[in-house]
């Protein structure tokens, strides 16, 4: 919260998914809130890794879950 009023850019590094497509380690609605409410105007870069990830496919949900929230 502190620093996202000079954030240019910012990461969504995700680390699983359910069948959902739900990120199962971090509270990614609660990050793109803190964004919002911040003012956060600048790119999110996603980035997507951890034990029996298909990157491709990872990077989809991501995406597909954070259009959800933004």
């Amino acid at each position: 919260k502190k620093v996202m009023a000079w954030a240019a850019v910012v990461h969504a590094k995700m680390y699983r998914f359910d069948d959902e497509g739900n990120e199962t380690t971090i509270d990614v609605g609660r990050c793109v809130e803190i964004a919002r409410k911040t003012g956060f105007k600048g790119d999110v870069l996603i980035e997507c890794e951890g034990k029996d990830i298909n990157d491709h496919d990872a990077v989809l949900k991501a995406k597909a879950l954070l259009e959800r929230y933004i």
